[in-house]
């Protein structure tokens, strides 16, 4: 009998959407949101909660949210 496991893809480092994600303009709105982040962070917020709202007000993609949650990271 065949294993049923099912994996989950991860993907790790460079994907093909990358370079428009991360290009000259969207580096300054991540730039801006992590300003954000780091004033609700020095006001009580949470880091999770910082973050869904700062990527929700800037309409950020997952891979972004993610990039912003790590570089908020202490």
């Amino acid at each position: 009998m065949p294993d049923q496991t099912v994996y989950r893809q991860v993907r790790r480092g460079w994907h093909e959407e990358d370079q428009e994600l991360f290009d000259a303009r969207h580096q300054q709105i991540l730039t801006r949101a992590v300003q954000e982040v780091c004033y609700l962070l020095d006001r009580g917020y949470h880091l999770r909660n910082a973050v869904t709202f700062v990527a929700n007000h800037h309409l950020l993609t997952d891979r972004q949210r993610n990039a912003l949650l790590r570089i908020s990271a202490s």
